[in-house]
């Protein structure tokens, strides 16, 4: 399931020809923005999401690469936001938890109260 307020990558291999998906969402409509960058096995990828200190942008990254911007359906700063990662994978008809995360590093920085 998406979460109905965030910032955050999706990955599905049969959507979007296998490409990261930055997604943002605040309530029922997600703004979705194709990277560019095809899912390949077993290769990492290091995944940044920035937020602006005023709260009305978002820039995802890839590898350092600034692969999307979004201006729209940011959370708004009344709605607390936790961190989540996780993945799912459908082999024929069975469900597996497939998701390696190698590293995680999370920072704010808040320049005003909000």
């Amino acid at each position: 399931n998406n979460p109905s307020y965030g910032a955050y990558f999706r990955y599905q291999y049969n959507v979007n020809g296998g490409r990261f998906e930055a997604v943002t969402r605040a309530g029922a409509s997600p703004t979705i923005v194709d990277t560019g960058i095809t899912v390949a096995s077993g290769v990492y990828y290091a995944l940044d999401i920035e937020v602006n200190a005023a709260g009305t942008s978002v820039v995802f990254k890839i590898n350092g690469s600034v692969v999307a911007t979004i201006t729209t359906t940011i959370p708004p700063s009344t709605q607390p936001l936790g961190f989540a990662a996780g993945g799912r994978r459908v082999l024929g008809s069975a469900n597996t938890n497939a998701f390696l995360l190698d590293y995680i590093y999370f920072d704010q920085e808040e320049t005003t109260l909000r």
